[in-house]
């Protein structure tokens, strides 16, 4: 366990950078944060899972359940 809950949010925040690699510091670099957002591991993390994720098309996932 990293036990990262004892540690400040610009540690956490680079850490998370290290793990996600040179693709991950890729898209980091192309969102745009804010100087006081940048140090938030948890508004990080909500950007990327936005990117990553994006939004889900409601009709498409009900026809492949249904199938």
């Amino acid at each position: 366990m990293a036990r990262l809950d004892q540690f400040e949010e610009a540690f956490k925040t680079a850490m998370f950078s290290l793990v996600v690699g040179e693709d991950g510091l890729e898209i980091h670099d192309g969102m745009d944060f804010s100087p006081e957002t940048d140090c938030e591991m948890l508004k990080v993390v909500k950007r990327f899972e936005e990117f990553c994720i994006g939004e889900t098309n409601e009709t498409y996932e009900r026809f492949i359940f249904n199938r």
